[in-house]
């Protein structure tokens, strides 16, 4: 995806989250004023924490006293979506706090994911601890009843590693999830995609939370799913 691109579903994404958190509407209705103030100011600079922090100094110099407030939430808020830094999303939405805009990205892997190949890359590669590990292989063993392709069951395991190597670190409920999900979402391209992610997703959290009926209920997510699981989608 281009820039543009990425900075419109980023801002999408936000917006939806704010809607979603039950925000009234006229500060939602600001809320995007204010976004599309910092997008304006950072123009075809690609972003960094520096080009970020210069174009939110110019939006703050541009507007009234009164409004600065408001807008350094926002500024603060938005940036995780731009740069994909899921966890900070997710974190953001469980508490209510955002850690603000990190010096130094590059030393979390997960700060700046550009594409759904690059997450995956990275996910495949991190070491799960032996309470993962063994979450992640129970979700495995319930796949292999479903009677689907091994290239589905591939691909699912795939992305539900990559949904608990972000999940990492947080206070994990369904509004915190639902936050990561959707900060995921603008990765794919396509809707097939998405809502092939959250079939995944919907079925892995019951694993996540480690309840004891996880099958049971996974299984009854899976039923319901519009998603036709035995043809993956493209990952794109």
């Amino acid at each position: 995806m281009t820039q543009e691109t990425v900075i419109s579903v980023s801002l999408k994404a936000y917006l939806q989250l704010l809607k979603k958190n039950e925000i009234k509407k006229s500060d939602v209705a600001r809320s995007e004023h204010f976004a599309r103030l910092i997008i304006s100011k950072l123009g075809e600079q690609t972003i960094t924490s520096v080009a970020y922090r210069n174009a939110v100094n110019l939006m703050l110099n541009s507007i009234p006293d009164m409004y600065r407030s408001h807008a350094s939430t926002v500024a603060r808020e938005l940036f995780p979506f731009l740069t994909s830094d899921f966890k900070s999303v997710a974190l953001l939405m469980s508490t209510g706090n955002y850690r603000g805009i990190r010096e130094n990205c590059e030393v979390l892997f997960d700060c700046n994911i550009k594409s759904i190949d690059e997450m995956l890359k990275i996910t495949e590669v991190a070491i799960l601890s032996e309470r993962e590990s063994a979450i992640h292989s129970r979700y495995l063993s319930y796949l292999s009843t479903l009677g689907i392709a091994q290239q589905a069951i591939h691909t699912r395991a795939r992305l539900s590693k990559a949904v608990m190597y972000l999940t990492r670190n947080i206070d994990l409920d369904n509004k915190s999830y639902s936050a990561l999900l959707d900060s995921m979402l603008p990765l794919f391209s396509l809707e097939e995609t998405k809502k092939y992610l959250v079939s995944i997703a919907r079925e892995f959290y019951f694993f996540l939370n480690e309840d004891i009926n996880a099958p049971a209920q996974a299984a009854a997510s899976f039923e319901k799913s519009n998603t036709t699981i035995s043809k993956q989608p493209q990952q794109s």
